[in-house]
């Protein structure tokens, strides 16, 4: 709390300040034990521990947490390190990860440890690829455990190609990619979580869409209409909240890049187990379908099991889904 000094002031005004002062702090510790008593509104946001074989939460019941305050930065010399991440892998790398440390706990750091992931894990004819390798897994597992997905985004879709929650999906594909031949196991634990995070980005997307009340209809006579400028606004928010709906009602939410995460994820999951009959592939598919009700996950997930017993049949394309 920033406190003024008072000029000439005498002992009443400043027993009334802080009296003041004891009055808002007592107000508000009774805040903090009531949401700590109540519904947690922090530290229970956090996405739940990677299970293969357990059900995610729901998205509904946790609250959506805004990204935590970034510390103060030097902004120019961040600037200066972005500039300068030019040229060659290395000096890339070297450039973008300085540039992370002048800029701790920042939220929007989770895209420069992908684009630091992605570099290393280029392929290259180099000695020193397996070690730039391992470098790579050690970033992509970070993002998973640094980042969570309901921290971003909204209820609109983001074409920049700079989408945090779609991030750290791919990022926990990557994980599981290069964690695959030493650990089969932990390889599933990623493509899991890949899963859960775009599950929770589905739900939560799929709720808003649908409750998004209609664009207030265009008054010709009212006096802050512009005339065809404020009808053609109308017209254009309309048709997007009617595209909306309609996707919405469709399952239809998630991005064309959402939705490759979303299929890799799932075929790589099944790989996981190795060579398969069948029946195993329908028994593991199967726990996706439970876990991720109606989402693309789940429609992926049917997919392999047509696929296993009736190998004939063209796969389903999703690609064509999304924006």
């Amino acid at each position: 709390m920033r406190v003024t000094r008072c000029r000439g002031g005498s002992v009443t005004r400043w027993l009334i300040i802080l009296g003041g002062a004891l009055l808002v702090g007592v107000g508000a510790g009774m805040v903090l034990v009531a949401i700590r008593d109540g519904r947690p509104a922090t530290t229970e946001a956090r996405a739940e521990e990677i299970a293969p074989v357990a059900e995610p939460v729901h998205e509904k019941e946790r609250p959506i947490r805004a990204p935590q305050p970034a510390q103060p930065y030097d902004e120019e010399e961040f600037q200066k390190e972005l500039k300068l991440a030019v040229g060659s892998r290395d000096s890339r790398v070297e450039h973008l990860r300085k540039a992370l440390a002048l800029r701790p706990g920042h939220p929007d750091n989770v895209h420069i440890e992908f684009q630091i992931g992605v570099l290393l894990s280029q392929w290259t004819q180099s000695p020193e690829e397996p070690l730039w390798r391992e470098a790579a897994l050690d970033v992509f597992a970070h993002i998973c455990e640094a980042y969570n997905p309901l921290d971003y985004g909204d209820s609109e879709v983001d074409t920049s190609g700079r989408d945090a929650q779609n991030e750290i999906a791919q990022a926990a594909v990557f994980a599981g990619d290069f964690s695959g031949r030493k650990d089969p196991e932990k390889a599933r634990e990623y493509y899991w979580k890949a899963m859960t995070c775009l599950h929770q980005t589905w739900e939560r997307r799929l709720r808003e869409w649908l409750n998004q009340p209609a664009p207030e209809p265009y008054d010709p006579d009212s006096p802050f209409s512009r005339g065809e400028l404020e009808k053609s606004k109308y017209d254009s928010r309309a048709h997007w909240w009617k595209e909306n709906q309609k996707k919405a009602a469709d399952g239809d939410v998630l991005t064309i890049r959402e939705v490759s995460t979303a299929r890799l994820a799932v075929e790589r999951y099944g790989m996981g187990y190795g060579p398969q009959s069948p029946e195993i592939v329908a028994v593991h598919m199967d726990k996706i379908i439970k876990a991720f009700p109606g989402s693309p996950m789940a429609r992926f997930a049917e997919e392999q099991i047509r696929l296993a017993t009736q190998p004939d049949l063209p796969a389903v394309s999703e690609e064509k889904k999304g924006e």
